[in-house]
């Protein structure tokens, strides 16, 4: 596990603590805080979406990238260029949800 934790609130700007959706099937990614504007990082996962400041998260999304990337055998330049490639793979929502508390164990998601 990692020795830095990221306290966040699942569902909220992390800038300005307003409620941001994410209505895609996605894992990661980028969307706009609909508040204050601000680009945001997104790790999805079953009923929720975590929110970090763009600007700020670089290495939290390269490690979240590649432990995606190693679980799924992708390419972790392909999948950060492309995070659709996800819904290419074979996998089950057991798989994926095993996954998504890799995640927040390993990178430190409270």
């Amino acid at each position: 596990m990692t020795s830095q934790s990221h306290q966040v609130t699942p569902n909220r700007c992390p800038l300005c603590e307003s409620s941001v959706s994410v209505e895609t099937t996605d894992f990661f990614g980028e969307i706009d805080c609909p508040d204050c504007n601000k680009r945001l990082w997104f790790l999805a996962a079953a009923d929720s979406a975590r929110f970090f400041e763009q600007a700020t998260s670089g290495d939290l999304q390269q490690q979240a990238i590649q432990m995606i990337a190693e679980k799924f055998e992708l390419d972790p330049q392909k999948l950060a260029g492309n995070p659709q490639l996800i819904n290419d793979v074979d996998t089950d929502s057991l798989e994926a949800l095993e996954l998504i508390m890799d995640l927040e164990d390993e990178l430190g998601l409270v």
